[in-house]
């Protein structure tokens, strides 16, 4: 009987009788091996997947961010799953955007929330393959006629016929494997630099985050080298022969930084969490093959941090309890003296208490008398990307307006403290309402460093009750969006979205020869949150040659 259900249920979607005929659609990405795994990810559940053959149309289109089309044109290349298919129940598992839960049982969760019990979620409230890699993608109702095939298109450079150039070689950075190769390039003592401005070469458009290798800066079999770290990648290389571009800096130019080899260190051992800790070694260690030194925090006051330019502390509870104020003093001097120091998710909410001294950002419980300055803060950094120009406010003189007395005083002291305690306590009841697992939208600055590789907009897998407030002179590289598009997948409820809009996920500080970065959670959840990853191992690859200067004695 059960294996006739079975059957019976997989006929029935693959006459459409389950679902509306709809299709989920992946256009090609920049991130050609970000793309391609997660290919590899749905063949391996059994889906039954093609590849366009040509442009197509598809017709009342989701995007990944909640927006609804009309229409859109789909290049040549883009993946197509029908869900008429046998296994539709697994597509939907994977690539739905955004499952709603039940009112009955938001009624129940809400509860049990408001009695101030634990959650019912046992697990994330959200879990999709498309917003877990930062990827475009949509559902469609109805796509035009046009051939499908069974092989995803390949790339069409062969890197093992690389020539060698005149002047060197560029490398681009959209796709993930670029990690890699920086890896076995630091690895065969070669000079990496890295463009942090735009710059066109012909008809071809390199963005900020492309890798130079300068040919008199390398050994001289730097093209053989190239072609050993390039072989099994997927990856574009371009040869050039001057340092002249068409527009933009020069190849010759300082726009153009030279990267430091990272010598990381993680922290483990209690209280660091053991899944952060496996997830970030995991990531570096088995899938970059980057050597680094797992080391015990509680150890950390006497290991010799100078054999290091990158410390990581994985997510952690209780970090005080370990790190003596002389221990967190020697943290600081090793990052003033050209570290680059990682902390993640309650390792960044350690990092932000005031007397600690490492870093500015703070917790919105311990700063609620200053929200509107971190509110201004926003507003103008948000200004500062998007800058509008009104020549009549520059060129003419503005009118003479009338001032008005102020009648009304400032509330005295005792008003003021009324004030801060009413905020604490509205901050602990929207605390009781944090997201578990819910994808948030994170907006990348486009011209900071750690986002190189991604686009101005991120899903961000949030879980907890941390709130970062950040301004200048912290960086924010990575800021969540404001409350009306917040949630992209999952379940916030009002107060945590009130909560938790416009605050930061990742900030960076200079402190010294060095900085601070901090994670608001962890990056490498699991290790299936492709797109945040590269976050991470921006900071890991690019921080010690672009946010520091080389360690020296102290």
């Amino acid at each position: 009987e059960i294996l006739g259900d079975f059957l019976r249920d997989r006929r029935e979607a693959v006459a459409g009788q389950t679902s509306s005929g709809d299709a989920f659609l992946l256009p090609p990405a920049a991130d050609r091996a970000r793309w391609s795994r997660f290919v590899e990810l749905l063949r391996l559940q059994g889906l039954d997947v093609g590849f366009a053959r040509a442009a197509f149309q598809a017709y009342n289109v989701t995007d990944l961010w909640g927006r609804s089309h009309q229409s859109r044109t789909l290049p040549a290349g883009t993946l197509v799953v029908r869900s008429n298919q046998p296994r539709e129940r697994m597509l939907r598992a994977l690539c739905e955007f955004d499952p709603r839960l039940t009112e009955s049982f938001l009624r129940e969760e809400r509860t049990e929330l408001e009695n101030r019990r634990e959650t019912l979620l046992y697990d994330a409230s959200s879990w999709n393959l498309p917003m877990a890699f930062g990827l475009d993608a949509c559902w469609a109702k109805a796509i035009s006629d046009v051939e499908i095939g069974a092989d995803a298109p390949r790339s069409t450079q062969d890197t093992t016929q690389l020539l060698s150039g005149g002047y060197g070689y560029l490398i681009d950075f959209q796709s993930s494997d670029a990690y890699r190769i920086l890896v076995r390039l630091f690895e065969s003592a070669c000079q990496p630099r890295i463009a942090i401005r735009p710059f066109r070469i012909g008809e071809t458009t390199f963005a900020p985050g492309t890798i130079l290798l300068r040919a008199h800066e390398n050994p001289s079999d730097v093209a053989e080298l190239l072609r050993k770290a390039t072989a099994d990648l997927d990856v574009t290389v371009r040869v050039v022969d001057t340092a002249l571009v068409q527009e933009g800096p020069d190849l010759g130019s300082g726009k153009f930084e030279l990267l430091t080899a990272p010598r990381v260190a993680i922290a483990s051992q209690w209280p660091v969490r053991s899944t952060s800790f496996g997830s970030v070694w995991y990531l570096l260690d088995h899938q970059l093959s980057l050597r680094n030194s797992p080391i015990n925090v509680q150890n950390l006051g006497s290991v010799d941090l100078r054999k290091y330019n990158v410390l990581i502390l994985p997510d952690s509870g209780g970090l005080e309890r370990v790190l003596s104020d002389g221990t967190v003093d020697r943290i600081k001097r090793w990052v003033q003296s050209g570290g680059t120091l990682i902390a993640i998710g309650g390792s960044a909410a350690f990092a932000t208490a005031k007397e600690r001294g490492l870093s500015s950002v703070r917790l919105r419980p311990d700063v609620l008398n200053q929200l509107d300055e971190y509110a201004e803060a926003v507003a103008r950094e948000r200004s500062a990307q998007d800058v509008k120009i009104d020549p009549n406010r520059i060129w003419q003189a503005p009118q003479a307006k009338e001032v008005k007395k102020d009648e009304t005083k400032a509330a005295d002291e005792s008003k003021k403290k009324e004030d801060i305690e009413a905020l604490k306590r509205a901050d602990e009841w929207q605390r009781l309402f944090s997201p578990t697992g819910t994808f948030l939208l994170g907006l990348v600055h486009p011209e900071h460093w750690l986002g190189y590789g991604l686009g101005e907009k991120l899903p961000v897998m949030f879980l907890g009750s941390s709130a970062f407030l950040s301004k200048h002179p912290a960086a924010t590289p990575v800021r969540l969006a404001e409350a009306g598009r917040l949630r992209l997948s999952g379940l916030l409820w009002p107060e945590a979205r009130e909560r938790l809009a416009d605050s930061a996920y990742v900030t960076v500080e200079s402190s010294g020869g060095g900085q601070v970065i901090l994670f608001a959670t962890d990056p490498t959840f699991r290790m299936w949150l492709a797109g945040q990853q590269r976050l991470l191992l921006n900071a890991v690859l690019l921080g010690p040659g672009l946010g520091a200067s080389a360690a020296v004695p102290w």
